[in-house]
């Protein structure tokens, strides 16, 4: 897992609301060399609690820039050095060039280990002669010369210390981001460090997120940075990785008293000849996220598949033609609706001309959340508008692909945009949108921002994923949480099965399949309040 999971959630800051935040502690009263040092601190305290005793040689190099994320990167130096470790600083500028924040910590660590700090040189010939033999040396290089404030690429000198630290040998820490990275973008448009971690400084940003740039910070972690209570409170993100706490939190009620209608009544409407797959894989997701019973509406042509491979979900027969759905009434259809707390359409269902009828009515008449998915997205190419028609709450799935269809826009500009895509199209459908990929996006009308899943991997890029995801979704909803924390939990999980699995195997071996077998034990460890999800259960296979 590339994102180490808070108990609580994260908010992903623009640089500018950084800035409004840090100028708002400072109006406040806690001088900026106090914010500093608590965010050094916290550094300093991840790397000698989880980085230290991973280091072949237990020695540091510190680059620290002009700015905040230079004064971070000092405070670090001196901690470590306190600490008892072998550490050189290397500054960009003198201290009388730094910030004033900055050059206060700067002085303090000269004045503690004064052979030890070294002004870099200016020349960009002279600085790799001066550098490289020293990160060579080097156990771990803390990369602090840039932050938040990164406004244009790097060059000449700076691309030198970056191109320096790129070729150490070491474990690579970066403060914030890595040097070079302009917080508000995943474009890489220069030189900039490639880091094997990142300790992201109480907020993440949207490089944290968006990639290429997010696969320049290597593991993300969080750490606390000591902000007073009423300016935390006041962040306005631009969109929020829910954590842990916040997760197990949505995870429905399981009394000891419970049977299973009172954890809900799944109906699916899936399925047509050469795409069976996904309806069971749906139905087999729908089961392990906990629904009482699963029921899978398929044409009636394809029952007896249906009944040999689900044995543990019911199947009710529909009007069919070559095996693709027909039409849906019938009495026994009718009382399934009528019992139902959640549904599912869509999965292999087709894009059969007299499919899309029956699809939008049900879309608009179904009072019960229904997850839409795949085929059943098809009907509402262009205009998305007609779901906002819809009796009951609707959750779209779309992938890229089916997201471009659906607002009929270019895919690029799909990609270049995806929170304010997904919160366009969920105001637009007045549904709960979760927009696959990475990360994903999970938005819904009632909220602001939306929802981020920054776990998962590209094992999860395969034929079937999708019809997982949407029956883990509809199980969690019949189980009467609302269809937007359904969504958000769904999706986690989802991506969590997906980084268990890979754990012990090869992501690009994943199959769908595995991702419902690993669903035990995900849910094991949300239950339980495990940290991490390590020494999974191997995959049959």
């Amino acid at each position: 897992m590339n994102f180490r999971m808070r108990p609580g959630s994260t908010p992903v800051v623009t640089a500018a609301e950084q800035k409004r935040i840090d100028n708002r502690a400072f109006a406040g009263g806690v001088p900026e060399r106090s914010l500093m040092e608590s965010a050094g601190r916290s550094a300093a305290d991840y790397i000698l609690r989880k980085v230290v005793e991973t280091l072949p040689t237990k020695t540091f190099a510190v680059i620290a820039g002009s700015g905040g994320n230079g004064g971070d990167a000092v405070v670090v130096a001196r901690l470590l050095f306190e600490a008892g470790y072998t550490v050189e600083t290397y500054l960009a500028v003198p201290p009388e060039n730094m910030s004033k924040a900055a050059a206060f910590h700067a002085r303090e660590l000269i004045g503690r280990t004064p052979g030890n700090v070294h002004r870099l040189a200016d020349s960009p010939a002279e600085l790799r002669v001066m550098l490289d033999p020293e990160l060579r040396s080097a156990g771990c290089i803390v990369d602090g010369l840039f932050g938040s404030g990164t406004s244009r690429p790097a060059c000449g000198r700076f691309a030198a210390i970056i191109d320096a630290v790129n070729r150490s040998p070491g474990k690579l820490i970066s403060l914030d981001l890595p040097s070079g990275i302009r917080a508000d973008s995943g474009v890489l448009d220069g030189p900039a460090v490639v880091a094997d971690e990142t300790v992201a400084m109480h907020f993440l940003k949207p490089a944290h997120v968006l990639y290429p740039a997010r696969q320049r910070c290597g593991r993300i972690t969080v750490i606390e940075v000591a902000y007073p209570e009423q300016v935390a409170a006041d962040v306005r993100p631009i969109a929020v990785v829910p954590g842990l706490k916040t997760l197990r939190a949505q995870l429905p009620e399981r009394p000891a008293t419970g049977h299973k209608g009172r954890f809900g009544r799944v109906l699916v409407l899936a399925g047509s000849r050469g795409m069976t797959g996904a309806a069971i894989l749906c139905c087999r997701a729908a089961l392990r996220a906990g629904a009482g019973t699963v029921t899978l509406a398929c044409p009636a042509s394809l029952e007896p598949v249906f009944e040999t491979a689900l044995p543990e979900v019911i199947t009710a027969a529909v009007p069919d033609r070559d095996g693709t759905l027909a039409g849906v009434d019938t009495p026994r259809f009718r009382d399934l609706l009528d019992t139902a707390d959640a549904m599912v359409v869509g999965p292999g269902l087709s894009r059969h001309p007299a499919v899309t009828p029956i699809v939008e009515r049900l879309v608009a008449e179904v009072p019960v959340p229904l997850v839409l998915d795949a085929d059943g997205l098809w009907p509402f190419r262009g205009r998305p508008e007609r779901i906002a028609r819809a009796e009951g709450e609707r959750i779209l799935t779309p992938h890229p692909g089916e997201m471009a269809r659906l607002l009929d826009l270019p895919i690029e500009e799909i990609e270049d945009a995806r929170w304010e895509i997904a919160r366009e199209t969920a105001n637009i459908s007045h549904a709960t949108v979760v927009f696959k990929g990475v990360p994903t996006v999970i938005s819904s009308p009632a909220d602001a921002p939306p929802r981020l899943t920054m776990v998962g991997n590209h094992g999860l890029a395969s034929g079937g994923s999708g019809d997982v995801l949407t029956g883990l979704i509809a199980g969690l909803a019949a189980q009467k949480i609302p269809p937007r924390d359904a969504a958000c939990l769904g999706a986690y999980l989802h991506a969590a099965c997906a980084d268990t699995y890979a754990e012990t195997r090869s992501a690009r071996s994943l199959l769908p399949s595995d991702v419902v077998e690993m669903l035990p034990h995900v849910l094991y460890s949300l239950e339980h309040g495990l940290p991490s999800l390590s020494n999974p259960p191997r995959v049959p296979g």
